[in-house]
């Protein structure tokens, strides 16, 4: 397979725009070695040439002398490589050097067109799929053979130039020499493929695995028990409980130091005392510390995790209505592949018909301007063809004429006469052109029904296929209808049994629920009952207690109080037996003990008796001592207005305030109350 180049190169190996940014695109570079035999993917279009793009459409196209193929190598080589490959280098903005130049002469037809454009769009996202995986992989790189060369033709070339982009850029910039036209010198012929395969390096030793990275993992003996399963999964949660914990520590720990960085770095740390600036120094490297031995314990936690090997999972469930759907997948879409290689192989056997090169438009000249127009006429340009519609304007599949006509001198050609074309030869080229255009026209009538006739066949096979698959699959669909329509008969029915056995069961769960319930109001009301009899109890234990205690006093007083009725008989009998007294004669009490007990009695009598006589006389003088003060205030007040109003007429003169406000000090100072209130003040404050 010839392979091809990247399009985001052009021939000259400049990037396109920023160049290729695939890590593993599988085209050619310009640094690979297969740069100068491999075939161009592209024509530079005006939206996206490199530098020099223009001088090859100046030159001629692809037949500039630095493209290492020849057009109809590049047909031939085209025709032998595989149609994915074809596809594969079709990108968007990408066309084959062929077609755009026969797209540049003339319209493409809109039968044709129509028919790429949609076997394009339906082989669109399937194309991409193939083509991401028939990508070859990059080979390794690998000296340059040399191959025998003809030192006639190839003198220059006896070393083998660099091919990467610098090379050709300081080889365009160091020649200072113009480049000469395609039309003025031959192509140079590329260099020939060596004869044999080329040896190739031998591959790299694989690295060498650095002990960190290699994992020992334990491998269990035999099945585990029950309790070693769980201290595993506890031994395992506990370990990430801890990691967690100490990621959290060290956090925590590296949030202050950062913090007490902060505060050591700025200036108002400098004007801190030494002991206190020693004292946060030695706070930051325990902290720091703190933080190691936290990060040493973290690491110490998550290799304990590591070295515990994988946790172990559920197995994945075979489920064989799955695999049978996942197997009518896959062969589904190996049945759209091979239609898809199918219509591929149809699209690469009309792709040779569909890109036929365009003919130049030829115009015939009239009889009136035959000779003058001649010159015109002759000379056709490859690049630039005019397009006919009329029927004196036909078209041809080659040209003719010579494609590009030499520039000759026209000091030399001044005295020799213009070539000319005879009626005949004009006849005999309109007689050809004819016969061509009706060939011309038969093929496209051939290539539009061959088209035609190989989609109504791939659309009748496409048909037939999927009305295959809807028949496969309505019958699977009414089996499984069927299955699945016992399979709910025999659920319903088991349904329903469980439906009456949950019934029976709730009755009885009810019956079940309300004696408990009984019972349990039963033993919420017996609760009650002893707590109020354990209460009484104790209560009556207290009263028990407590007549005890009172027994035994009453037992003690009885005991003393016989002792005093033993004495007072003893003392009776004494009195009793003793002779008759004669009788006492009374005693008064002194005076002062009687003034003693009546001054009390006496004296607040007094005070009742007296009491409303004092209040009556303290009204009496309260009302004359206000009767007295009004009166003294409103003679004082007549006697004192005089020299206040004078006071105010010379402050008023003073202050240069106006006359009305004078009066009205005045007549406020006469509105002042004839009379003191009650408790109040008789002289007014003056500010």
């Amino acid at each position: 397979m010839i392979p091809r180049r990247c399009r985001y190169f052009d021939n000259d190996g400049e990037p396109v725009g920023a160049g290729c940014r695939h890590p593993s695109c599988g085209f050619v570079h310009p640094g690979d070695r297969d740069w100068d035999t491999a075939l161009p993917t592209y024509k530079a279009y005006p939206h996206d040439r490199g530098r020099g793009s223009f001088r090859g459409r100046r030159d001629g196209g692809w037949k500039d002398a630095r493209s290492p193929t020849s057009p109809s190598l590049r047909r031939d080589s085209q025709k032998t490589f595989d149609f994915r490959d074809r596809d594969a280098s079709r990108r968007p903005h990408s066309r084959s050097s062929r077609y755009s130049r026969s797209s540049s002469r003339s319209p493409p037809r809109g039968r044709r067109s129509s028919i790429a454009s949609s076997k394009d769009a339906e082989a669109g996202p399937s194309r991409i799929a193939e083509v991401a995986m028939n990508i070859d992989p990059p080979s390794l790189p690998t000296p340059p053979a040399t191959a025998p060369m003809d030192h006639t033709t190839f003198s220059a070339q006896a070393q083998n130039p660099p091919t990467g982009p610098s090379a050709r850029r300081s080889s365009h910039h160091a020649s200072p020499t113009p480049r000469t036209s395609s039309n003025e010198l031959p192509s140079t012929p590329p260099p020939p493929p060596p004869p044999g395969p080329v040896p190739m390096n031998p591959p790299l030793p694989l690295p060498e695995v650095p002990n960190t990275l290699t994992l020992e993992v334990a491998q269990p003996h035999g099945e585990q028990t029950q309790e070693e399963k769980f201290s595993l999964w506890e031994g395992r949660i506990k370990s990430f409980a801890a990691s967690v914990h100490a990621r959290e520590q060290l956090t925590e720990l590296e949030k202050e130091i950062t913090a007490a960085q902060d505060v050591i770095a700025s200036s108002y740390f400098q004007t801190f005392p030494e002991n206190t600036k020693a004292h946060l120094a030695d706070q930051l490297q325990e902290l720091v510390k703190k933080r190691d031995a936290a990060k040493e314990e973290c690491e110490q936690h998550v290799e304990s995790l590591v070295q515990s090997g994988f946790w172990p999972v559920i197995p994945p469930t075979v489920n064989s209505e799955t695999e049978r759907m996942q197997k009518d997948h896959e062969e589904i879409v190996r049945y759209v592949k091979d239609l898809h290689q199918t219509a591929n192989e149809m699209k690469s056997v009309l792709g040779e018909i569909t890109e036929l090169k365009q003919p130049p438009m030829l115009f015939l000249p009239d009889s009136s301007d035959e000779e003058s127009e001649v010159d015109d006429i002759m000379d056709v340009d490859e690049e630039n063809n005019p397009v006919a519609s009329s029927s004196s304007k036909t078209l041809v599949s080659k040209p003719l004429l010579p494609t590009r006509r030499r520039k000759k001198d026209q000091s030399e050609k001044v005295g020799e006469p213009s070539p000319t074309v005879t009626q005949a030869e004009l006849d005999e080229v309109l007689n050809q052109l004819a016969n061509l255009e009706a060939i011309a026209d038969t093929l496209q009538n051939d290539s539009i029904e061959r088209d035609r006739e190989l989609k109504d066949d791939f659309e009748q096979r496409l048909a037939n296929a999927a009305e295959a698959i809807n028949a496969r699959r309505q019958e699977e669909l009414q089996a499984r209808d069927e299955k699945r329509r016992k399979h709910d008969a025999v659920t319903v029915a088991r349904i329903k049994a469980m439906k009456e056995e949950v019934n029976v069961t709730g009755a009885q769960v009810g019956e079940l629920a309300e004696d408990m319930g009984d019972i349990l109001l039963k033993v919420d009301r017996l609760q009650a009952e002893l707590e109020s009899q354990k209460e009484e109890r104790a209560e009556s234990m207290k009263r028990l207690e407590e007549a005890q205690r009172q027994l035994m006093e009453s037992k003690s007083i009885q005991r003393e109080n016989s002792e005093k009725i033993a004495t007072l008989k003893l003392a009776v009998q004494a009195y009793v037996a003793r002779p008759a007294s004669p009788p006492p004669t009374p005693t008064l009490p002194p005076p002062s003990f009687v003034l003693q007990a009546l001054e009390e009695p006496l004296t607040q009598a007094v005070r009742t008796s007296v009491q409303p006589l004092v209040e009556e006389l303290r009204n009496d003088v309260e009302r004359l001592v206000k009767a007295n003060n009004s009166e003294l205030y409103s003679t004082v007040w007549e006697k004192v207005s005089h020299p206040l109003r004078v006071l105010e007429l010379i402050r008023a003169r003073v202050n240069g305030s106006t006359l009305a406000t004078t009066t009205s000090t005045i007549a406020n100072a006469n509105a002042a109350p004839a009379s003191t209130p009650a408790g109040g003040n008789p002289y007014p404050s003056f500010r």
